[in-house]
C-alpha cells in the first residue's frame, strides 16, 4: 500500500500523458477516472465493441471540468495501423486494455478475436516503440493457464490455453 501511495504522490507532482486502449470498458474507464483526477493527460481509444459511452459519461461526472479537458478521445479500431498512426506522438505510458474478451465469442469467431487481440496488440506495441513510451502495461488473463487448479496460480505455471481468447492472451505475453 505504501508503494501505491508513493506513486500517487509522485503523479500529483508531475503531469504525464497516458494512452488507455479500451478506455470505455470497466477497467479502462476507472483508470481514466483515477488518472484524470490526478491531473494527468489521458488519450483514450475505444471502438465501443464492448465498452460503453456511459462509462465515459460517468468519468466526466466524477471529475472537475478542468480535469476533463485533459481527456482526448479517439474512436477507432486498433487492428488498423492507419488508425493507430493517429495516436499523438507524445505518450509517456500505455495501459493496454482493448480486446475481444469473451471466450464463447472467441470460439464463434476466432478470426475476429485474433485480428482484434493480436493484430491490435502488435499495432499498439509498435506505435509505443516508435513513440518511445516509458512503460507499456498489458492486462493478460489467467485463462492462459487453462484448467490449472493450483492455488494460487503464478506466472511460473505452464501455459495451456484452451480457447482462441486464451491463445491471444498467451501470444501477446510472448510478444511483450
Amino acid at each position: 500500500m505504501k508503494q501505491i501511495e508513493k506513486i500517487i504522490i509522485n503523479l500529483k507532482k508531475k503531469q504525464f500523458t497516458w494512452l488507455i486502449t479500451g478506455v470505455a470498458g470497466f477497467i479502462g474507464s476507472n483508470l481514466a477516472d483515477l488518472l484524470l483526477s490526478l491531473n494527468q493527460i489521458v488519450v483514450g481509444i475505444d471502438n465501443f465493441s464492448s465498452g460503453s459511452k456511459k462509462n465515459l459519461t460517468e468519468v466526466k461526472k466524477n471529475i472537475l471540468t478542468k480535469q476533463w479537458k485533459n481527456f482526448y478521445f479517439l474512436k477507432g479500431d486498433i487492428s488498423k495501423i492507419n488508425f493507430c498512426q493517429r495516436i499523438p506522438k507524445k505518450i509517456d505510458f500505455v495501459l493496454h486494455h482493448a480486446a475481444t474478451v469473451s471466450v464463447p465469442n472467441s470460439l464463434k469467431d476466432p478470426i475476429l478475436t485474433n485480428k482484434n487481440n493480436i493484430s491490435g496488440f502488435l499495432n499498439i506495441l509498435q506505435i509505443s516503440k516508435l513513440r518511445k513510451v516509458k512503460s507499456f502495461v498489458y492486462a493478460s488473463s489467467s485463462v492462459v493457464y487453462g484448467n490449472n487448479f493450483a492455488k494460487p496460480i503464478t506466472e511460473k505455471a505452464m501455459a495451456s490455453p484452451l480457447s482462441p481468447y486464451a491463445l491471444t492472451n498467451f501470444t501477446n505475453e510472448q510478444y511483450a
